[in-house]
């Protein structure tokens, strides 16, 4: 496979933004706020249980 790689031209962001103007997109998306409400309290939990890089120093 010697396809080049295309660098992305938006950012996720972007991309969620316009795929929000979609109404399906938009509705599909507000079902899962839970689960990211969830994820990002996993996340926060995650990060605050590991010792920062430079406490060991």
């Amino acid at each position: 496979m010697n396809a080049k790689r295309i660098p992305p031209t938006k950012t996720h962001a972007e991309m969620v933004s316009a795929w929000m103007g979609q109404p399906e997109f938009k509705a599909e998306y507000k079902k899962l706020d839970g689960e990211f409400a969830l994820l990002d309290e996993l996340l926060a939990a995650r990060k605050k249980s590991r010792p920062h890089p430079s406490a060991s120093r």
